[in-house]
């Protein structure tokens, strides 16, 4: 953490307390939130099956739920699935993303063209699409504003960062601003949503074009959760370290963000009938 300045540290010292304050971070809590997603997947997978003849498609499919942890996780809320404010936040973290997708990794290595080539790296899009996360932000703010519960009895994250804004609104150096405070809440949902959910559906891939892991998997669930519920955090502690292993497999062979173009080594990986690409092992 020395390499970063303090600003940065004093806001990363800010979120860890505050997130554990209130319960995340804590297996218990995580579960539970975790839980009530699971109940929504499990529900729309089973109706989505029925109604397309067995075929299911997992692009972004988890999308919905990975921004809700999140949101509970800062608001200390959870919409339902068809929440128009729910679908309003996917749509412009999928746009933002989009914006990223091979703009981003050519700025890196050439940072200068943002300025003469802006539409084709994405450069306009990504602008509109802060603007527009921004404004999304700011709205849930003023709305905790007005209720004014932040001041004498804080809820959640947001709530603890606007107490710290008013404790701190003499300072003229102080980095509790609610502009602050929009940028930490893009940077959860920027960067815990796309490649969480991307890694998810990867995951299912790999379990599909690998059907002895797949029963291997359930067949060890089975021995452990009873058919019709969930697993426990008393279950996911008996969990053979076959699980563990499988999970961490699926990352080291998949590649969630092309970071640049330049210098990038690859290797093969076939999978079947499917080859993949990603960063060298070497």
């Amino acid at each position: 953490m020395s390499k970063y300045p303090e600003p940065w540290q004093e806001i990363r010292r800010f979120s860890l307390r505050t997130l554990r304050d209130f319960g995340y971070g804590k297996r218990n809590r995580m579960h539970i939130v975790i839980e009530s997603e699971l109940t929504d997947i499990v529900q729309e997978l089973r109706t989505s099956v029925k109604e397309n003849n067995g075929i299911h498609t997992f692009d972004c499919y988890f999308t919905l739920s990975i921004l809700n942890v999140l949101w509970s996780m800062l608001a200390g809320t959870r919409y339902e699935h068809n929440d128009p404010k729910l679908l309003t936040l996917i749509k412009l973290v999928r746009d933002m993303m989009s914006s990223c997708n091979f703009g981003n990794s050519v700025l890196l290595a050439y940072p200068e063209w943002k300025d003469w080539f802006p539409d084709w790296t994405g450069l306009t899009l990504q602008r509109k699409c802060w603007k527009e996360t921004n404004i999304f932000f700011q709205e849930f703010i003023n709305e905790r504003k007005q209720l004014g519960i932040y001041k004498s009895n804080p809820e959640n994250v947001i709530d603890e960062f606007l107490h710290e804004v008013d404790a701190r609104a003499e300072q003229n150096d102080t980095e509790f601003t609610e502009q602050q405070l929009i940028a930490l809440m893009s940077d959860f949902f920027i960067a815990g949503s796309e490649t969480t959910s991307h890694t998810l559906s990867w995951c299912i891939l790999y379990l599909i074009l690998n059907p002895h892991v797949q029963k291997k998997l359930q067949a060890e669930i089975d021995s452990l959760v009873p058919n019709g519920t969930f697993p426990t955090v008393e279950h996911e502690s008996k969990l053979a370290s076959f699980h563990q292993n499988s999970v961490t497999k699926c990352c080291h062979i998949l590649c969630i963000v092309v970071i640049r173009l330049t210098g990038y080594i690859t290797f093969e990986q076939h999978l079947q009938n499917v080859t993949v690409w990603g960063p060298s092992s070497h």
